[in-house]
């Protein structure tokens, strides 16, 4: 056994710690399907064969759900799987069931795998994640009663073909592990052992029951020695009952039924067992019988949990269908008219009211929701339940009637008919996420469409839940430890001192005040905020999503109207619309660290309509006079691409006129939660914002509390008192704000950056035209801003240095701080190649590199985009591969299907950024070269077919990569053009450096060339094209 085995042997169970007797104690006892409470636990032990549908691959299809189905018929709580051949260790949710796995490392053989299946509400009250300790054994410690514990071990042992010395470290480190469980724990072994043990009670009295069944074999040996060893007990041989219910697993070639699989316990534990039997109808293609036993622990007195639950889901789903929605209304319309709230009440009090009554109403109007559905898969589609049923009945009268032709006939229809419904459930469930993906993809919309990808790919694996303590030096794998580190580590992140000098203050100049903004907010602003909410977005602590609020009838839309009234009057907001939920996403690296990890903040969705309302105000009058149009961070009509396209134009430019170009890309650290409340409210006040509706916006972030919650449970509240509100609609317009009053401190008076002149009105093909300095307007670029994203431009280190010294120092001032190991600087050199200077910040020499990630986009120091398109095209393979054994080999889905999957996923990845590049033909070929590997892996042809191109893409119903990359360009192109002339990138396009002179020689190709040579190809003259580009729906219908 190797070290690696030996650290996780040590770690498989919690060991006795001084936190053992403070530990959060859950309910001992388990609800049954039919929710009522009983000491009794139905456990299984299954070998699956895998939980794949290939050994080699890397993702479920759906075998998960069937298993669980399988399960769920059966009542079983607790199963134990074997050969499962997942990689790695990890989890996912299907159905009503959470699976966990150990598995080998990814790329080696598969031949094993174990894991549990675990019904969901048990899940929630696991004080400890599974753990994984090799590709043979996982084990699992489940809280009982006043302290009370069992623990479950899941194994595979190796067949009776390995070797000895195979079975014998298998059967060391089972032992190893099985001396690690407390003695006080109750022990239940589970698994395929692969070993007959025959029926020798006298032999072995301990460890046999006096119904065992067969001989004992080599490996049976082993498996009694150790049973002896620790005093265990085999239940299978415990109960008389028929051999067909003993029996697990029949030979291949004798065709004799034997005994392999076992479930185990102490001796002292066996009365705890009333029953152990094969279940001979459960079907999920292994040849293994599922075995099951039902337990009834023997405890001292329970308890129940005590603390407060969060809110039950509510099955938004059904508001999909308008009978639904009607009868929501109505029924919320008589229940807001039953409120009664007492005279005097405050905000808080009339809000818990509301709340309550709105949660229950439509708790009691649409339910709670069986499952959250992330694919094809429908529990609730009575058609393939009867189906299902169908299929079961003619399994159940091949088992009894032992395989009659008829029997066996009607049990192929059964599955015929079933596989049939079940291939056009797929593919219509992938044709509407295509159609939803690509109409993201084309409207830009990056956060729809990575949503939309995550139910794409499935439902995603989960590694066991442990961190590293602050130091470092310890990891918590213990529920309530977890738990109290991810509060230490938000608590900490959340609260950065950081305050605005008064004398930066002092600087920026008073604005009129803008006294429209204290009125009390209107019925008309209220709903806009409410129809304004986004679907499918997680409610915060009180349960209600943004669905309910937008179809709940006209009773609440009032009721809600006139509690916003009275928070306005009073000048503050109820404690709950402040307060926020945090959750976790996994960034990358470390999944220990919390460092690696993103905090979510879930809020009151009433509390969000409230900050929409202050939001579209401070959009009105506020930010057009105060944000620069260098700003694009989540401002309307405004995408990255905005910033990409501006940067690759300046770049262009530059090497045209033969200027060189200094980038400083700025990296703030925490940028949104070092910003200083106190002298950010002040800012406000000088920008014109009036004393109520700077305090209204003060009342949502004074006084808010935080908690965090990881698998279902939650941490104890801690106070958040600096930085704007992560999650609320107004913190990226606040930071914006700020941002903008220190580039106002930063560059006031400065004059270097990059000026271009620009002419909106003018042919945009013809050069002479931006020479004339009366007609062209002179325009200084300096900064480029996505959010806290920033660059940094100049042509000369001393410029560059001048504006970096002067961005720092204003930044000290109003509290944000530059991460100097992240802000790195880019050089375009001239045609001199003139030596690069040191960039610096506060004394530290900032990293020059060769390339960097702007925005998603990868810009060079040549100006070229051939590392973008490698980098692309790496991301674009990585889309591609995850949906390898999910789609591409799946049969069940058509062609055209799939060409509009790999249209709406891949292409949309690999082609990210598309509408700012330069193209060459070079890149059109490697393009679609990349593409057509693909298409060809899909339609599983190869050269040796001689199928050509235009064959596949008509069999996929896609149009080729230079039609793709026209299209990308000559779209943006209009957009461009029907900009506002003030906005940076038309004024970019239209535009050349006031300073330099084209070089000697054939120039390069540029933005300008590329969109001439399309228009050409789409046959649209240069005499016309701007003015058709302007009329939106003609343009896109000539260039598609």
């Amino acid at each position: 056994m190797n070290n690696r085995n030996k650290l996780h042997t040590g770690s498989v169970v919690a060991r006795v710690t001084k936190d053992r007797a403070a530990r959060h104690h859950l309910p001992s006892t388990v609800k049954s399907r039919l929710g009522r409470r009983s000491k009794n636990l139905t456990v299984a032990q299954w070998n699956v064969r895998t939980l794949l549908d290939r050994d080699e691959a890397n993702r479920p299809e759906r075998h998960t759900a069937l298993v669980a189905m399988e399960l769920a018929k059966y009542r079983i709580d607790i199963a134990a799987l074997c050969e499962t051949r997942f990689p790695e260790s990890g989890s996912l949710n299907d159905l009503d069931y959470t699976f966990f796995w150990s598995g080998k490392p990814d790329g080696e053989k598969r031949e094993a795998g174990v894991g549990f299946a675990i019904r969901k509400d048990i899940v929630s009250r696991l004080t400890e994640t599974p753990l994984p300790i090799s590709d043979r054994i996982m084990t699992m410690r489940l809280p009982l009663a006043n302290d009370n514990y069992a623990t479950f071990i899941s194994v595979y042992a190796p067949t009776l073909t390995n070797t000895d010395e195979k079975k014998e470290a298998f059967y060391n480190q089972l032992a190893c592990t099985l001396r690690q469980v407390l003695h006080t724990d109750k022990l239940i072994l589970m698994g395929d052992f692969n070993a007959r043990i025959g029926s020798d009670y006298d032999k072995w009295p301990l460890v046999l029951g006096k119904h065992g069944i067969g001989k004992c074999n080599s490996n049976g040996e082993l498996l009694l020695s150790l049973c002896s060893e620790f005093e265990l007990t085999v239940t299978n041989t415990m109960f008389k009952q028929r051999d067909e219910r003993k029996t697990t697993w029949m030979h291949p070639r004798s065709k004799h039924w034997h005994m392999i699989d076992f479930i185990i316990t102490r001796c002292r534990e066996k009365m705890d067992f009333h029953s152990t039997r094969v279940m001979r109808g459960a079907n999920c293609w292994t040849d293994h019988q599922m075995l099951r036993s039902k337990v009834e622990f023997c405890l001292r007195e329970k308890y129940s949990k005590q603390g407060s639950k969060k809110p039950s889901k509510l099955n938004i789903a059904k508001l999909n269908a308008i009978d639904h929605r009607e009868s929501l209304a109505r029924d919320m319309n008589d229940a807001i008219d039953k409120l009664d709230v007492e005279e005097g009440s405050s905000v808080d009090q009339e809000w818990t009211a509301l709340q309550q009554v709105v949660f229950n109403t439509t708790k009691t109007s649409l339910g709670k929701p069986n499952r959250r559905h992330q694919d094809w898969f429908d529990p609730d589609d009575q058609k393939l339940l009867q189906l299902l049923n169908n299929r079961d009945q003619a399994h159940q009268k091949v088992l009894q009637f032992r395989s009659t032709r008829s029997t066996v006939a009607a049990y192929k229809v059964a599955c015929r008919q079933l596989q049939q419904h079940t291939r056009s459930l797929k593919t219509a469930w992938w044709d509407r996420k295509a159609e939803e993906l690509q109409g993201a993809a084309d409207r830009n919309d990056m956060k729809g469409f990575y949503s939309g990808l995550k139910e794409i790919w499935g439902p995603q694996k989960k590694g066991p839940v442990q961190l590293k303590s602050a130091d470092g030096q310890e990891i918590f794998s213990d529920n309530k430890r977890v738990l109290e580190r991810w509060r230490e580590h938000f608590q900490k992140l959340l609260n950065v001192p950081g305050e605005i000098e008064p004398e930066a203050l002092d600087n920026i100049q008073q604005r009129t005040i803008k006294t429209c903004l204290d009125e009390t907010p209107s019925m008309d602003e209220t709903m806009k905020a409410i129809m304004g909410l986004k679907d499918g977005k997680a409610p915060g602590g009180d349960g209600i999503p943004a669905e309910v609020w937008k179809h709940g009838g006209t009773n609440l839309l009032v009721k809600l109207h006139q509690l916003i009234h009275k928070a306005w009057d009073e000048g503050s907001v109820p404690q709950a619309w402040k307060d926020a939920t945090i959750i976790t996403i996994y960034k990358k690296g470390d999944r220990t660290d919390c460092g690696n990890y993103r905090g979510i903040s879930l809020l009151s969705v009433a509390g969000k309509v409230f900050a929409r309302i202050l939001l579209d105000r401070l959009s009105q009058h506020i930010t057009p006079e105060v944000v620069p149009e260098s700003q694009c961070g989540f401002r309307s009509n405004r995408s990255t691409i905005d910033m990409i396209f501006s940067l690759r134009q300046i770049q262009e430019k530059c090497i045209e006129q033969d200027q060189p170009l200094y980038m400083v890309f700025v990296d703030f650290t925490k940028a949104f939660d070092t910003v200083g409340r106190t002298g950010l409210w002040k800012l406000l006040r000088k920008y014109g914002c009036p004393e109520k509706f700077t305090s209204m916006i003060e009342s949502l972030h004074t006084g808010m509390k935080a908690n965090v919650s990881v698998g279902g449970e939650t941490s104890e509240t801690f106070d958040v008192t600096n930085g704007v509100k992560q999650g609320c609609v107004l913190a990226p317009t606040l930071f914006s704000i700020l941002l903008s009053a220190m580039l106002e401190e930063a560059f006031q008076g400065m004059k270097e950056g990059v000026y271009i002149q620009s002419r909106p009105d003018a042919d945009l093909f013809n050069t002479t035209h931006f020479k004339a300095r009366t007609k062209s307007t002179l325009v200084l670029i300096r900064e480029l801003l996505f959010a806290d994203d920033s660059a940094l431009l100049a042509h000369s280190p001393q410029e560059i240095q001048r504006i970096i010294n002067a961005f720092s120092d204003a930044s000290k001032k109003f509290g944000l701080k530059i991460n100097i190991k992240k802000t790195e600087v880019l050089y375009q050199p001239n045609s001199s190649r003139t030596q690069e200077v040191d960039v610096r910040v506060d004394g530290n020499i900032l990293n020059s590199v060769p390339e960097f990630t702007y925005l998603g986009s990868t810009v060079t120091k040549d100006g070229q985009i051939d590392a973008e398109i490698q980098r692309r095209m790496a991301k674009a393979s990585a889309s591609f591969g995850r949906l390898h054994q999910r789609l591409w080999n799946n049969h069940h889905v058509s062609m055209k299907v799939k060409g509009k999957i790999y249209r709406a996923v891949v292409i949309s990845t690999l082609l990210y950024g598309a509408e700012s590049w330069t193209v060459y033909r070079r890149h059109v070929k490697k393009l679609h070269a990349f593409m057509m590997r693909h298409l060809r892996s899909i339609l599983k042809i190869t050269w040796i077919d001689k199928m050509t191109n235009k064959e596949i893409l008509d069999r996929t119903g896609l149009p080729s990569m230079e039609d793709l990359l026209i299209r990308k360009n000559l779209r943006w192109t209009g957009h461009l053009m029907r900009m506002p002339q003030d906005r940076l990138p038309k004024q970019i396009l239209f535009s050349q450096l006031h300073v330099g002179h084209r070089k000697r020689g054939r120039p390069r190709l540029r933005y300008k060339d590329t969109i001439k040579r399309n228009l050409k190809q789409r046959n649209i003259k240069l005499e016309s094209w701007a003015k058709l580009s302007k009329q939106r729906s003609e343009w896109r219908t000539a260039v598609t």
